[in-house]
């Protein structure tokens, strides 16, 4: 396994994005954004939202791991092909981190919404004594346990918690890195599956962030884990993965919706509203859902240009 994640096929490309850098490139040694090669869709937009967040960052872009490769993880492991592929991505991370014995890193997923206040949320819970933060997370057990484990914007989930989830944005110390890199080699599996392990070695230095710094669009995935728009999973993950959950203090935008009308043209005289007005209407053909979905969106934050380079135009 360890060959495997050594010689895995990756693209780095370090996109800066301010010679002034924020708080968060100030204290951090490395951030990971990781980007499969064929969605150039996901690609193009985290530059956009890097760049309007003015995040410097490594692009991973990865290849489609071939079955020969899958065949090897999965002697042992029930893990599907692209789940393989996730894990192998964030070894690859995690891998780097040690080699280059970077005091501590994040590795984000392409598919990350960041809370409007991210960098004072995170200046404001950031402690260079802490081993491993998930700055986002999908706890299925939040509404019903852990949100009375909050305490100044961290919490440890009660040992009886199901489905923690949050692969999309990790915070790793060296020694969190070291740690995640040897539990994940000695017993492959979907890669945010035992989170508890961290929880339980890092005893007073690893928590969870709430409010969630960065959630993921879960409408589409390359995991075919997904919740469709208004689908019983949808409201099943928003009632237990959070207490009254606001759309509106993240900056939402639906790639999907995008992707599945890239053939729209974009008019000389629309605005992002506009435009995303006219695509949500052809995706749902619902007034109702138009309305909802529209009123998710931050308007106020991407603008028309956004659209354009998001979809390479």
């Amino acid at each position: 396994m360890i060959y495997i994640v050594k010689n895995y096929n990756v693209t780095e490309t370090n996109i800066v994005n301010t010679k002034n850098p924020k708080f968060i490139n100030r204290v951090v040694d490395k951030i990971f954004v990781i980007n499969l090669k064929k969605d150039v869709l996901r690609k193009n937009y985290i530059i956009v939202l890097m760049q309007k967040y003015k995040i410097n960052f490594t692009l991973i872009t990865v290849e489609k791991i071939n079955i020969e490769l899958y065949q090897k993880i999965s002697i042992n492991a029930d893990i599907t092909i692209e789940e393989s592929g996730c894990l192998v991505s964030h070894l690859w991370c995690l891998n780097n981190i040690i080699k280059n014995k970077h005091k501590n890193a994040i590795i984000f997923e392409d598919d990350i919404i960041f809370h409007k206040q991210f960098h004072s949320l995170f200046k404001r819970i950031y402690n260079p004594t802490y081993d491993f933060l998930l700055l986002g997370v999908c706890d299925f057990s939040f509404a019903n346990i852990n949100k009375s484990n909050v305490n100044n914007n961290l919490y440890i989930p009660h040992k009886t918690s199901i489905n923690v989830y949050g692969a999309h944005a990790n915070y790793y110390s060296l020694k969190g890195a070291k740690k995640m890199f040897d539990l994940k080699i000695k017993n492959p599996s979907f890669f945010d599956s035992d989170y508890h392990s961290m929880f339980q070695y890092f005893i007073n230095t690893s928590f969870i962030c709430c409010p969630n710094l960065v959630v993921s669009d879960i409408s589409t995935t390359n995991l075919s884990h997904t919740y469709p728009f208004f689908s019983i999973y949808e409201k099943n993950y928003y009632d237990k993965c959070f207490v009254n959950f606001k759309f509106n203090d993240y900056n939402f935008i639906y790639l999907d919706i995008i992707h599945k009308n890239k053939d729209i043209q974009v008019l000389e005289n629309d605005t992002f509203e506009t435009y995303m007005t006219k695509i949500i209407y052809y995706t749902f053909y619902d007034r109702e859902k138009e309305l909802n979905v529209k009123n998710r969106l931050a308007l106020d934050f991407f603008t028309i240009d956004d659209i354009k380079h998001i979809q390479n135009i």
